[in-house]
């Protein structure tokens, strides 16, 4: 009678440091994905393309910076957001993982349509017009997210299986990824019908991949499709707008 709570919490407690290592391997493999995928490559290196390609340089951009110069603190700035969006998104892919893990291509066509048009394609941004032409700007931004997907697929399979961190500082970025998702999903669930449905749907994923419940991967296949037909749908008309 007096062992059956504590055997509980044994497991309890070694589900959460599994959860806990689990995120931490996600967030870190998103975090340099993003610097390099999005930060570098999507942020920066695509918004230099579109100057070139349209031979508009020292034009003011809607946020009022100019188109083709590089300085440190824009430069930071950019890849510090890439990395960090990198390590949310990351945690967040992990969350429905189980649902293709033995397919893990799948992760690029589920979520760059989302992804592009969420960080990047918006069609009321008047730089599309000055920086064009349009089509340039819809592929590269387009790649460079499907490159930051790959290389977070990529680095978490070699955190999973080679390059193993220690266990201390897997459970300190797991908690601060836990944190940091938390402080996103809740402040986007405060704003919209739609931010409350999807702090809802990521708490219940987050929840599924604690526990490892048997509804865990049905739910997660269900988010994968809507994912995959939403961002597709919507991607597709930010770039008619935008070509």
């Amino acid at each position: 009678m007096i062992a059956e709570p504590k055997l509980a919490s044994l497991s309890s407690t070694a589900q959460s440091i599994r959860f806990f290592r689990k995120l931490g391997d996600f967030a870190l493999a998103g975090f340099v994905a993003g610097f390099i995928g999005l930060g570098l490559m999507t942020f920066r290196g695509m918004m230099r393309l579109l100057t070139i390609t349209s031979g508009q340089a020292g034009r003011l951009t809607e946020n009022d910076n100019v188109a083709g110069e590089f300085t440190l603190d824009g430069t930071l700035f950019l890849v510090g957001a890439g990395a960090f969006i990198g390590a949310f998104v990351a945690v967040l892919i992990g969350s429905i993982r189980p649902a293709y893990s033995s397919r893990t291509w799948l992760t690029i066509p589920i979520f760059a349509p989302l992804l592009t048009r969420l960080l990047v394609l918006s069609p009321g941004n008047e730089d599309f017009t000055k920086f064009g032409p349009g089509w340039v700007a819809i592929i590269g931004f387009t790649f460079g997210v499907a490159i930051y997907l790959a290389l977070v697929e990529f680095l978490t399979r070699l955190l999973e299986t080679r390059w193993r961190i220690p266990k201390a500082l897997g459970l300190v970025v797991g908690a601060g990824a836990t944190l940091l998702v938390a402080l996103g999903v809740f402040s986007a669930g405060v704003e919209s019908v739609g931010g409350i449905a999807f702090a809802a749907v990521a708490t219940a994923l987050m929840v599924g991949l604690w526990g490892q419940g048997s509804w865990h991967v049905p739910l997660a296949r269900v988010v994968a499709i809507a994912i995959a037909a939403v961002g597709l749908i919507i991607w597709a008309q930010a770039a008619i707008e935008i070509a």
